[in-house]
């Protein structure tokens, strides 16, 4: 078992807010070779600079349409000199930074089918790895539907998109209101795509069973492997806690509402999830999140896994991190606290050669 330290030995932001803590909607975050830590800060569309103590050295970016600016703010990657590649979730555009912050250039980026790609990864530091989503209910119709997500690859340098196929993703439930609008619900239980990129791997896996498909940079199948884990039927107990879970942190009327008329129709995936995220670390290494029912708080459980698919170990992350970056010696993520503040913690890595 790999051990990921509880406590942080670095931690951003503060309730009160000052010299750049007042962290609001990190979605990002990773590490450049001297320590210094980028985050994206989405809120005020930032990218922001922090020494390896967690002090604030710089913001760049800011809300706008021009050179170095975004709409709003996504992921981030790191590129050779520890150039900072910066994604905007609604402008199909990437912008790069210099380590120190200082804005370089933008890169332009063609819709995928239609839709605006959003940054994954880089592979070999210079091919872009991009999603795409469908929507799966052209027809607006009630009951559950299911998006596709699109892979896709194109190189910094300006080079075409090359596809490297379409996935089953989100699971979903539509309900036809009274005055004829929809709602869109998340389905209960519903599986989902993930997708992870390493240096020369971009990592796919579908939860409908535990499968993880490896295409190297030219979107070519290079890697495939199972787990033995048998496919786990949802029950009608699981249903009936899943509604007394969501109402039981639910306080305003509107939403409740909204919740109790959506119980006598909701459908409900067959099966639970056969795991619930993905990542890969510095090393290439595979990290696959074991599925847990949404009541189940707790440290959640990470299965290790080398290219080839051999288990080299698991690793138990810190109650309520939501984690954007495993390094060699650290994992580094999003914890929110009691009132809410947002925090951008690093924990220390402890690996291990005992394999489970």
């Amino acid at each position: 078992m790999w051990r990921i330290d509880s406590i942080p030995y670095v931690e951003l932001g503060t309730l009160e807010g000052s010299d750049g803590q007042d962290l609001a909607r990190p979605w990002a975050s990773l590490r450049l070779s001297d320590g210094t830590i980028a985050v994206s800060n989405a809120q005020t569309n930032e990218l922001r600079l922090y020494s390896p103590d967690g002090d604030f050295l710089h913001a760049a970016g800011g809300s706008g349409a021009g050179p170095g600016e975004f709409t709003r703010i996504g992921r981030l990657a790191r590129t050779i000199g520890d150039t900072i590649v910066a994604s905007d979730t609604r402008v199909p555009r990437l912008s790069l930074f210099g380590p120190t912050g200082a804005f370089g250039r933008t890169v332009a980026l063609e819709t995928v089918n239609g839709r605006s790609p959003r940054l994954r990864g880089l592979m070999h530091d210079t091919v872009g790895v991009y999603v795409a989503t469908r929507f799966g209910n052209p027809d607006a119709r009630q009951g559950k539907a299911r998006d596709t997500v699109i892979v896709a690859m194109r190189d910094l340098d300006g080079s075409p998109s090359r596809i490297v196929g379409s996935f089953p993703a989100q699971e979903k439930f539509d309900q036809i209101m009274s005055n004829g609008g929809i709602s869109m619900w998340e389905l209960p239980f519903g599986r989902d795509a993930h997708v992870a990129v390493s240096r020369d791997l971009v990592w796919v896996g579908v939860s409908d069973s535990y499968e993880l498909r490896g295409y190297d940079a030219t979107g070519t199948l290079t890697r495939l492997f199972r787990v033995d884990e048998p496919v786990v039927a949802s029950e009608q107990g699981q249903r009936d806690r899943w509604f007394e879970h969501q109402l039981g942190g639910v306080e305003n009327a509107t939403l409740r509402r909204m919740y109790l008329d959506v119980r006598d129709v909701m459908e409900f995936s067959p099966n639970l999830p056969s795991f619930a995220g993905l990542m890969t670390d510095a090393d290439g290494h595979v990290w696959v999140q074991d599925y847990a029912l949404p009541w189940e708080a707790g440290p959640t459980l990470w299965r290790v896994f080398d290219r080839d698919g051999r288990a080299v170990a698991q690793a138990r992350m810190p109650r309520g991190l939501v984690p954007h970056e495993i390094g060699q010696d650290y994992v580094m993520g999003l914890w929110i606290d009691d009132l809410g503040v947002e925090h951008i913690r690093v924990h220390a890595l402890e690996r291990t050669d005992e394999v489970p």
